[in-house]
């Protein structure tokens, strides 16, 4: 192996680690709002310029958490919280693949939504863990915790939605980085 190739893994993981702990401070910054940050907006912009390779800041990130947090509820919960987000853009990316002639504007609210989307089901998304954890272990108790959560659930769709408008700025930020760094 080449030092241009160890040179490169190590500028990728450097600069992954690095939006790993943006997530994480961003994440700290604006706790004191319920549920409004731009976690979303970002995994979803290394996403579609890195691809699967986003899941390394992604899991980065959530190991921070479970470091920095403890091996609580919302840590493990990050442990799959953000996968059907990054699925969901997965698809997108290959879906924008296919479609070159979608307009910005389309593919925008489809990124909007979709984070929208993720925001709104994350009670849903976390509700198991909390019933595996804390019980009791029927529907009853599932159904109870993901409604009680709701309007906070609201509140992280209409930061998501709004956070989302900056997406596709951000990929065009994220390409010039990628080129510029080779990663």
């Amino acid at each position: 192996m080449s030092n241009q190739t160890k040179r490169l893994r190590f500028t990728e993981l450097a600069i992954f680690a690095l939006f790993a702990a943006l997530l994480f401070l961003l994440r700290y910054s604006l706790q004191v709002i319920p549920n409004i940050h731009p976690l979303a907006m970002l995994m979803a912009s290394f996403t579609l310029v890195w691809r699967s390779k986003a899941l390394i800041p992604i899991y980065l990130y959530a190991a921070i958490e479970l470091i920095v947090g403890g091996f609580g509820f919302m840590g493990w919960l990050y442990l799959y919280a953000w996968l059907p987000l990054w699925l969901a853009m997965m698809f997108l990316a290959r879906y924008f693949d296919r479609k070159p002639q979608l307009s910005h504007k389309t593919k925008a609210m489809m990124l909007m939504f979709t984070c929208a989307a993720h925001g709104l089901l994350f009670g849903l998304i976390s509700a198991p863990l909390h019933v595996l954890l804390f019980g009791p272990r029927n529907w009853q108790a599932f159904a109870a915790w993901a409604a009680a959560g709701f309007w906070f659930d609201v509140l992280h769709m209409v930061g998501n939605f709004a956070a989302a408008i900056l997406i596709l700025p951000m990929v065009s930020l994220l390409e010039k980085l990628r080129q510029r760094t080779g990663i």
